[in-house]
């Protein structure tokens, strides 16, 4: 719009000069082409950092710069092409003051003191251009006592709190803690209400929150405090609770931002093939960052290890008997964690229904050697190590990044 105003405005203040429509139209088109093309260029420039940023910026508000670039140049063009022509069908030409004399569009007490101003300042040049370069070194020194980030923290009084037991934690031992560690919550005079989701992330609340992962050694908590000053102290204070009550458990302490967030202030992400090797060079770059005495919640997402059991699946056997690997999947499914075989609602609440083995035939592993399968085949069940060869046991590999935070 601010192209459109120029050139608008200057078509009036022609018309009020007496010109006709089509004078006034090609006169300001021709003095504030170029000008209006360069501070377009400049409005561009300023967002430029924004799209060609390779970080977490440039890929949250990358489109930003490329609407601006678009809307900028169209603006600039309709400003010198469409903007005059829609001026000549809607406006009036306007006839001579009495007298034969144009009126001075630039006769008010607001222009004539912007004209003495800016006569005063081109007299006295050196003076005008020494006040702008100390006004330009006092506005450096200023915004760099200003804290440097592109999405800030909100001001919205709350935090949250990541759990991590050790993986391969069972879901009701990581509720216990996180009731343990709400109800201390609950007990501090500026904490006010602390929703807690155990298993996985809690419903997306806003934009910039993305629910982690479901695993059953996670927790959630989302905290809110009395006020925003209260925030940063009572972080401090969740953090000294967490390292003197809760040795055996990973943490992550977050505040409610207003754009992209990562994991943790400084990161190192380790990519490769062979996991053991992967465990090496993370073992050293833990290191690395333990010697420094500013090193506060070091951790890695790769965490411990779990054995997981494997069947190894007899294709050919299993041909003969109609079962496939899915028929397999299933049967373990719900030997292991349950399978939904319907869902039960409560009014508006949905609720699944899981099948599953009774909890004292699915604890011990002998148990899969008497498991049966149904064989559409032969149409009865039939021992499962028919279709299976044996079971490898082999590590769950996860990917690997080490992570640290700063103090708060």
């Amino acid at each position: 719009m601010d192209n459109a105003i120029v050139v608008v405005e200057g078509i009036l203040i022609g018309l009020k000069k007496g010109l006709t429509r089509k004078q006034a139209a090609a006169e300001i088109v021709t003095q504030t082409k170029w000008p209006l093309l360069g501070a377009t260029v400049i409005a561009i420039s300023a967002f430029a950092p924004i799209g060609l940023s390779a970080d977490a910026t440039g890929e949250f508000c990358g489109t930003l710069f490329s609407v601006l670039l678009i809307s900028l140049i169209l603006s600039w063009v309709t400003a010198i092409t469409l903007t005059p022509f829609f001026a000549h069908l809607f406006f009036k030409e306007e006839n001579a003051s009495q007298g034969g004399e144009k009126e001075d569009p630039y006769n008010g007490m607001l222009f004539v003191v912007y004209k003495g101003v800016l006569e005063l300042c081109m007299k006295r040049s050196l003076i005008t251009c020494v006040v702008l370069v100390v006004a330009l070194g006092a506005a450096v020194v200023g915004f760099g006592k200003v804290k440097q980030a592109f999405f800030p923290s909100a001001t919205t009084p709350m935090f949250m709190v990541d759990l991590l037991m050790p993986e391969g934690t069972d879901i009701r031992a990581t509720a216990e803690k996180m009731a343990s560690l709400e109800q201390w919550m609950m007990q501090q005079d500026n904490i006010e209400f602390v929703t807690t989701s155990t298993g996985g992330g809690n419903q997306r609340f806003m934009l910039t929150y993305a629910p982690e992962r479901s695993s059953s050694s996670y927790g959630e908590m989302i905290v809110r405090t009395k006020s925003y000053d209260d925030v940063v102290p009572t972080l401090r204070l969740v953090r000294k609770e967490l390292e003197d009550n809760y040795p055996d458990v990973q943490y992550k302490l977050k505040r409610v931002e207003l754009g992209p967030s990562s994991g943790s202030k400084v990161e190192a992400r380790i990519v490769g093939s062979d996991p053991t090797i992967l465990r090496g060079i993370a073992a050293e770059v833990r290191a690395i960052f333990a010697a420094d005495p500013d090193t506060v919640n070091l951790r890695q997402d790769w965490r411990e290890r779990t054995k997981v059991i494997r069947p190894q699946f007899n294709e050919s056997q299993a041909r003969r008997y109609g079962i496939t690997k899915e028929d397999l999947d299933s049967l373990l499914n719900m030997w292991l964690s349950g399978s939904r075989v319907g869902l039960y609602r409560d009014g508006s609440t949905l609720m699944p229904i899981i099948a599953k083995i009774p909890q004292d035939e699915s604890a011990s592993t002998n148990t899969i050697e008497g498991m049966k399968i149904w064989s559409p085949a032969l149409q009865q069940y039939i021992p499962l190590r028919q279709v299976v060869l044996g079971y490898e046991s082999t590590w769950k590999i996860q990917s690997l990044c080490v992570a640290t935070e700063n103090a708060f």
